[in-house]
């Protein structure tokens, strides 16, 4: 008998437990569907234009159901804007109990642009493709000169041939941005890893050498830039131990993609007799 009541009350505990479960359940079918998106949007793109990526189906005035909260697949989401929409650099998706989701865009920035013959390649810092077909360079990147696109497409990382370069270059800009330079900066040649060159708003050749010790050199850059009025022209050399400025001859080109050869001869040729030096 006693055996008996034992049985009985663990099968109406387990009953109950079934119960609770199907009320949860029940509930979270009918009281946890997808009402409201609430959409921080720090990018170039409209609320519209980000819904409709997302794709997330919201309860409507007409009574239809919205997409259950726990069933959002806000990884999916995520994905589909950041590839979709390439100009986001990172999408934040937040569920919001009971019928909430916050959707957070940060905003991606061009970094440079690669010349592919016919357009421009725009990437960002990570070698995310922003844009395929650029008719121009954006005011707020740099043209990167020797560097080899693999393969690329438009919200996916690109391939480079010499990937070592892409470092070299953010090495490069970074430490630009750091002291100012960055925005002034139109080009950048790396064809040789050890003869960088920058162009520094069509009125200075910025003869880096190679990488290292870059932030001294970029300092140095600045601090002769200082030094200079703003009619002055020329090459600033901080590739070696001996830091100075020399001024263009009125026959110089100082086109750095098409006469780069020429512009590193006339470098190799000169000394410390430059007008402006730092020692």
């Amino acid at each position: 008998m006693e055996n008996n009541r034992r049985k009985s009350k663990a099968g109406l505990f387990v009953l109950f437990l079934l119960l609770i479960a199907g009320v949860a359940a029940v509930s979270v079918i009918l009281f946890f569907n997808v009402e409201t998106i609430v959409l921080y949007n720090g990018s170039e793109y409209s609320d519209s234009e980000i819904l409709d990526v997302a794709a997330i189906r919201v309860t409507g005035a007409d009574g239809s159901s919205g997409e259950n909260i726990f069933k959002v697949d806000t990884d999916a989401i995520k994905s589909r804007i950041e590839k979709q929409l390439p100009y986001i650099k990172e999408a934040k998706i937040k569920r919001s109990t009971p019928s909430k989701l916050t959707i957070t865009l940060i905003a991606d920035e061009p970094f440079i642009a690669v010349d592919t013959g016919s357009a421009y390649v725009i990437l960002d810092d990570r070698m995310k493709v922003l844009e395929l077909n650029a008719s121009e360079v954006p005011h707020n990147a740099v043209l990167a000169e020797g560097l080899e696109l693999e393969s690329y497409a438009s919200g996916e990382t690109a391939k480079i041939s010499e990937s070592g370069k892409f470092d070299e270059v953010t090495t490069v800009l970074n430490a630009a941005l750091i002291t100012d330079l960055k925005g002034n900066i139109v080009r950048l040649n790396i064809e040789d890893e050890f003869k960088i060159v920058l162009k520094y708003n069509e009125r200075f050749d910025i003869i880096l050498g190679s990488s290292s010790d870059i932030t001294r050199k970029t300092e140095a850059v600045c601090e002769i830039i200082n030094r200079l009025n703003e009619y002055e022209s020329g090459y600033i050399n901080v590739s070696g131990s001996s830091m100075f400025f020399k001024p263009y001859s009125d026959e110089e080109i100082d086109e750095i993609g098409e006469a780069y050869d020429e512009i590193i001869d006339e470098i190799d040729n000169i000394d410390e007799s430059g007008e402006l030096s730092l020692r």
